[in-house]
């Protein structure tokens, strides 16, 4: 796979293993190539840690999940934030290039199924997903909806979300062909604006109400779940995944990806990924119970 070569192609010895010189855990300059589905967290994340720490320049370079580990390894950026576990073949890869790959989870996301606000469905079991985004479900009558053409709207391939659609909904099959979109924003833009869409993003790109998100029962006859924090942190909420960052080689406490993530991983950098409506993952058990507690009332 020529993905996989690329991986491979100018690989950094140690330029981010150790800093560069004058750099600390608090100052100097971090690339950090982000999947869209984390992209305003990790954004609001490094504006806080700037503003608390003037030394530190961090920029988000916007990616998908693999597109930012082939950044991350080629030594393109000092960190990559990914929307799912990292895959056999980019373990692989790593492994082929010499190269030391650390992870860190920093949240627990949901990947929300989301339609139309006018759309009359409001609940599906996963089966019924699976129907509608492979293509053996063609209208949305056949799940309780308006005669309607069901449109997915769908990410690339090299996305996160796309990969743990397809194997968590999709048992590994494929979606049918639909509306092909480059970022969780065009596909909110897209099913806001077609009563029969139907797509698949992270809680961070629910904000706005414009579109619905779907409550989802693991089998027929289960409990539904609506698409939320709690629901994810309780595992209550099928469709889960992680927010990991990854960095490569050994010590990096003279730079500052230790500071970003010793950041992202603190109570405050928590407290930001709890406001963006993602599950954070040290935050204390009662706390969402709370929320949950809330949320049903």
């Amino acid at each position: 796979m020529r993905w996989v070569a690329a991986l491979l192609v100018g690989i950094c010895a140690g330029g981010w293993g150790c800093g560069s010189s004058g750099e600390t855990a608090l100052s100097g300059h971090l690339i950090v190539a982000c999947a869209d589905s984390a992209f305003p967290l990790i954004e609001r994340e490094a504006r806080t840690f700037m503003t608390l720490y003037p030394g530190a320049r961090i920029d988000v370079a916007l990616a998908d999940s693999r597109g930012a580990l082939v950044k991350l390894f080629n030594g393109e950026a000092g960190l990559a934030v990914i929307s799912r576990d990292v895959g056999e073949d980019e373990r692989r890869a790593a492994s082929e290039g010499d190269i030391s790959l650390n992870t860190y989870r920093i949240a627990v996301d949901g990947v929300a199924i989301i339609v139309h606000p006018q759309n009359r469905v409001d609940s599906l079991s996963l089966a019924q997903v699976s129907e509608l985004l492979g293509g053996k479900v063609g209208s949305w009558s056949e799940v309780g909806g308006d005669d309607r053409p069901v449109v997915p709207v769908v990410r690339d391939r090299n996305s996160g979300t796309y990969e743990v659609v397809r194997q968590r909904v999709l048992a590994g099959g494929d979606f049918v062909r639909g509306v092909l979109c480059r970022t969780s924003q065009e596909v909110v833009d897209r099913v806001a604006s077609d009563p029969g869409g139907i797509g698949c993003v992270g809680l961070a790109w629910l904000k706005g109400g414009r579109v619905k998100a779907l409550r989802i029962a693991r089998r027929p006859g289960e409990e539904f779940v609506v698409a939320s924090a709690p629901g994810v942190y309780q595992n209550r909420y099928p469709i889960r995944r992680p927010l990991l960052v990854c960095t490569t080689g050994g010590a990096v406490e003279a730079s500052p990806r230790a500071g970003f993530i010793a950041f992202l991983t603190s109570q405050k950098g928590q407290m930001i990924v709890e406001s963006e409506g993602l599950a954070p993952d040290t935050v204390p058990e009662r706390v969402i119970q709370l929320k949950q507690e809330l949320l049903t009332r």
